[in-house]
């Protein structure tokens, strides 16, 4: 390139001319065509995506297989795909519904058995509390055992109206217990009682 003072040749990238040691100016930039860029399309939302979320509400693992192909084809879609979101949410949802499906699977019959245990103890007391009333109206009428455990237990038990309801009884009858027939108005002298023998 010549030096614009004194016309010397002055050769590439030397800051002085070797002749009048003149200030070279830099060299100029190398102009890049500029390529014309062209609209791209907006980013759709991804159908699987969505489907993914709708479905992950009905149907656990079916919405978190859908959203976990959504993920893929949006990752692989090079910004032409959108819809992250929709595919994480509908993965996190159907996660967590098909665990809430299987823990209440494993649970129920957990509480069943732990609700027909508390019914069973329930009949268990309001048999000893009408043995009791029973024993006491015996002692209270000089040893003669009542006709009925009704008889028997009125006056001694606070509340009847379910104590002869038994609640594991599912019948319709208002009466789950029974009453020894040999025990009725029977003296307490005359009954000879076991420790297996039925009130």
């Amino acid at each position: 390139m010549p030096c614009p003072h004194c016309g010397t040749e002055v050769p590439p990238a030397t800051p002085f001319c070797p002749n009048c040691r003149a200030v070279q100016p830099p060299p100029a930039a190398q102009q890049i065509p500029v390529t014309p860029q062209y609209a791209t399309a907006p980013a759709q939302n991804s159908g699987l995506a969505i489907a993914g979320f709708i479905t992950s509400f009905l149907c656990g693992p079916i919405g978190f297989i859908l959203s976990l192909i959504a993920l893929i084809q949006i990752s692989n879609s090079k910004g032409q795909l959108k819809g992250n979101g929709f595919a994480i949410a509908g993965m996190v949802l159907s996660f967590t519904c098909f665990g809430t499906m299987v823990l209440g699977s494993i649970l129920f019959p957990v509480f069943a058995k732990a609700r027909e245990k508390a019914r069973q103890t329930t009949c268990m007391s309001q048999q000893r509390q009408m043995a009791v009333a029973v024993l006491m109206y015996e002692q209270d009428h000089q040893g003669t055992y009542p006709s009925s455990l009704l008889d028997g237990t009125k006056g001694y038990i606070g509340d009847t109206s379910r104590m002869f309801h038994c609640p594991s009884d599912d019948s319709e009858h208002k009466f789950s217990f029974g009453f020894n027939a040999a025990l009725k108005g029977a003296k307490e002298k005359e009954v000879v009682l076991s420790p297996e023998s039925i009130l």
